[in-house]
């Protein structure tokens, strides 16, 4: 075998492997959240108040952002900022392909987890980008199952490249688009 075949053939056995333990894990807190024992109590899935709920919908601090992708980055634009994040060439991938409506003769793992919301009736809500630290951007994917809210933190490019794929609303706080986002216009 040629090295580039060696090569591709160890990326697609990380991606399997990511996709795998990112099932497992997205399964995992579908089956706490609906079946836990009553009296083990996990940080993560406690039952929340409804003051608690309307916190994690909120939105007032947060602008509607229209997501665009290309080679160089994504690019979430509101009013005439754009914060503009690097990401992986996968990542850009997988989200041009959620926008598009596309997807591939296999799966990419956005897809897997699509198929998986679907299957357990589970909508993307929002995402939400709140927080920029040590230049990590921090996101959550808010997800709805009747009236269950599941609110995951996840790679702003993970959770958008899932949530475009339902067009479900990306935020991104203010204050981070004024102090980190390119004028455009």
């Amino acid at each position: 075998m040629k090295k580039r075949e060696i090569k591709k053939t160890k990326g697609n056995k990380l991606y399997l492997i990511l996709g795998v333990l990112l099932l497992v894990a997205l399964l995992l807190n579908i089956y706490l959240v609906n079946f836990k024992n009553k009296e083990v109590k996990e940080p993560a899935i406690q039952d929340i108040t409804e003051e608690e709920i309307l916190k994690v919908l909120a939105v007032d601090d947060y602008d509607k952002v229209q997501v665009n992708v290309t080679l160089n980055g994504l690019f979430l634009t509101s009013r005439c900022k754009s914060i503009i994040m690097g990401i992986e060439d996968f990542q850009a991938y997988s989200i041009n392909q959620g926008i598009n409506k596309k997807v591939d003769f296999r799966p990419t793992v956005h897809d897997l987890i699509e198929d998986i919301l679907q299957t357990f009736n589970m909508k993307v809500f929002m995402v939400k980008i709140s927080n920029m630290e040590d230049g990590t951007y921090y996101s959550n994917l808010i997800l709805k199952q009747g009236g269950k809210i599941l609110n995951l933190d996840a790679k702003p490019s993970d959770a958008i490249a899932v949530a475009v794929r339902e067009d479900a609303p990306v935020y991104v706080k203010k204050s981070l688009l004024e102090e980190f986002g390119v004028k455009i216009c």
